[in-house]
């Protein structure tokens, strides 16, 4: 569980994506899932965030990891060990009799839980990130700082208690102060983190390398001329 921790306008969202596009060794990378969540996009309200959080979790995952949605054969890996418990116990009859009709039946319960319970259907798609793609998880929670400090600490609490149940990398952008506040008075007290401290370059740094940028831009059309 990582914070980058900077003020505002410290680059901390462009620091993360050069990271696993460009920083990261490419074999790493590619044993890398990364799946942003903008809450840039979120009215503010905090009564409503976590619902908001799980829906955008789902529908995020979902388009990262398949083109039209997961098949049955995933979602039956997905949640292998209800899928077990459901063949063995209590739809046994139907299992043995009628095997169509009870995967029938799973597959609405599982439709079910991704509308009434999203989180735990996340915490599905996550395990085959895991299991059946042989990778990593990471879940950028980014742009939470654009909100006050009971908005970050509601981000940083649902996080938190995904990182605690599942094998993941959680990465969530916070501003400096945020992260002195709730060091003294939040939840970061309750729990291990690492916290790497982003500084805002200086003022003419910044200028000169977008001048920079765009010179090397002219050269560049000048030569495809």
């Amino acid at each position: 569980f990582v914070l980058v921790v900077g003020t505002k306008g410290a680059g901390k969202s462009t620091f993360v994506t050069r990271f696993f596009r460009s920083v990261l060794p490419r074999v790493t990378a590619e044993s890398c899932v990364v799946i942003r969540i903008d809450l840039g996009t979120t009215d503010g309200d905090v009564e409503k965030l976590f619902g908001w959080l799980d829906r955008a979790l789902v529908d995020e995952c979902e388009s990262t990891l398949f083109t039209d949605g997961p098949s049955f054969a995933e979602i039956e890996g997905m949640f292998f060990d209800e899928y077990q418990r459901l063949r063995k116990g209590p739809w046994k009859v139907q299992y043995d009799t009628d095997k169509p009709a009870f995967q029938a039946r799973f597959g609405d319960r599982i439709e079910d839980l991704r509308h009434s319970s999203p989180g735990e259907y996340v915490q599905g798609l996550i395990r085959h990130i895991v299991n059946s793609r042989l990778s990593v998880p990471v879940l950028v929670f980014d742009n939470a700082d654009h909100f006050d400090i009971e908005f970050q600490q509601r981000v940083y609490q649902y996080a938190r208690s995904i990182y605690e149940r599942a094998v993941c990398l959680v990465l969530l952008p916070i501003t400096d102060r945020t992260s002195w506040q709730l060091t003294k008075h939040g939840a970061l007290q309750s729990f291990e983190h690492e916290a790497l401290f982003l500084p805002t370059p200086p003022t003419d740094d910044i200028i000169r390398k977008r001048i920079e940028f765009i010179d090397r831009r002219i050269e560049l059309e000048r030569e495809r001329g």
